[in-house]
């Protein structure tokens, strides 16, 4: 048989050159199989029992929760969620979202909040006694009622938040952002408001007795030394 298909080989050689032609050379056929790999990306879904750093707890009800407590729950998304009279205390929320969040008698004392985003939560009542709040954002919140005494609130952005009858009693809000804010009848006593910005913030009512006022923008815009006027 392999001597057949030399000689068919040969003679197909032979007449192509007789008519100036060229003869292909001859490839084994193969065949390739082609796959396809498909990716698909897995989406964690919300775990409302979740009690870990970076958990997904965005809209969970959590109202009266006793169990977050000494946890670490560092950068967990809690935005949206309804944490009423739950309580985290001494809990580590550093650089969690807490955004939208219904916390009305929520318990955080000395909880360490920094970097936290609490904007547009409400936070009617909550207690914030020795938390620390250091650069944390809470920008158009209601904190009417809330307890923020002995609170470190330094770089704190409190932009546009109503801190009306809010209790600051010795609270250190150097450096925070408090333009806008509404802290009518608010008790701000031996507050330290050095470098803190009060640009169209109302103090009407408020106690500021032993407040620091060090470098203070008031809310007429000027920044002064000594107290400043209670509305812009």
């Amino acid at each position: 048989m392999r001597s057949i298909r030399g000689s068919w080989y040969v003679l197909l050689l032979v007449f192509g050159v007789l008519l100036g032609g060229c003869v292909p050379a001859v490839t084994p056929s193969s065949t390739t199989s082609t796959s396809t790999t498909t990716t698909s990306t897995t989406v964690s879904p919300v775990d409302c029992n979740a009690r870990v750093a970076g958990s997904d707890l965005s809209g969970c009800d959590l109202s009266g929760t006793r169990a977050l407590e000494y946890l670490n729950l560092t950068g967990v998304n809690l935005s949206g969620a309804n944490l009423s009279s739950s309580s985290f205390y001494y809990s580590n929320l550093t650089d969690a979202n807490l955004s939208g969040a219904r916390m009305v008698y929520t318990y955080l004392h000395m909880a360490n909040l920094t970097r936290v985003v609490l904007r547009n939560a409400n936070l009617t009542y909550a207690n914030f006694h020795g938390t620390d709040l250091s650069s944390a954002d809470l920008s158009s919140a209601d904190a009417t009622n809330a307890i923020f005494t002995e609170a470190n609130a330094v770089s704190a952005k409190l932009s546009s938040a109503t801190l009306t009858g809010a209790y600051l009693y010795n609270a250190n809000l150097t450096g925070a952002d408090l333009s806008g804010t509404a802290l009518f009848g608010a008790n701000l006593t031996g507050a330290n408001l050095t470098g803190a910005d009060l640009t169209g913030a109302d103090l009407t009512g408020a106690d500021l007795s032993g407040v620091i006022w060090n470098g203070t923008t008031c809310p007429n815009g000027v920044v002064q030394s000594t107290p400043c006027p209670r509305v812009p």
